[in-house]
């Protein structure tokens, strides 16, 4: 029951209680928590500074 969660637009935080609703379900259906895995995909973006 892995899952991965795709997050495209504001902060990570706000999706804490998604993972924590995941992990409570997973508990709850009496999954060994070792086991327990979460992915993230998140659009990052970085700028490279050259000196010159």
């Amino acid at each position: 029951m892995p899952v991965t969660f795709a997050i495209i637009g504001g902060s990570p935080v706000q999706f804490k209680p998604l993972f924590e609703y995941n992990k409570s379900i997973y508990q709850q259906s009496g999954h060994d928590m070792a086991q327990f895995e979460v992915g993230v995909h998140v659009h990052a973006f970085s700028e490279l500074i050259v000196k010159k």
